[in-house]
């Protein structure tokens, strides 16, 4: 966030240190979705290369999957919040919110007010939504 200013949703009961905690959360997405792929790519390596020993099969596959789950309803979260903010925009929100790429660099089909008010509701439903 270097030179980025915060978003101010004091107003919105949502201290700066909360939104914050929204924005970082939302700035993994891209890393919450390589991992969920490296997932799906443990589960779907041969068994051969999977360890002998049955208790240690069941406990790694638990654990990816809990893994892999806890990533998927984090990125659904995002996705899901920003359909709900924008309707059809929110791949442009989605951008903005994950890969802060300005609104002036992906030509959004609104006004930059009426984007910047839809990305304050984004953060106003994501706090509501992760509790």
């Amino acid at each position: 966030m270097s030179n980025k200013r915060d978003l101010k949703l004091e107003d919105f009961g949502i201290s700066l240190s909360r939104y914050r905690e929204l924005y970082y959360f939302c700035q993994q997405y891209r890393e919450k979705k390589d991992a969920l792929q490296r997932c799906y790519n443990i589960k779907s390596e041969p068994a051969s290369s999977m360890p002998k020993n049955p208790k240690m099969l069941t406990d790694s596959g638990k654990q990816h999957n809990d893994k892999a789950n806890k990533l998927s309803r984090d990125i659904h979260l995002i996705e899901k919040t920003a359909q709900e903010a924008v309707g059809e925009l929110f791949p442009f929100l989605l951008k903005n919110v994950t890969e802060d790429i300005s609104y002036e660099h992906m030509g959004v089909p609104c006004g930059r007010r009426q984007f910047y008010f839809m990305r304050r509701k984004f953060f106003c439903l994501l706090n509501q939504k992760k509790g």
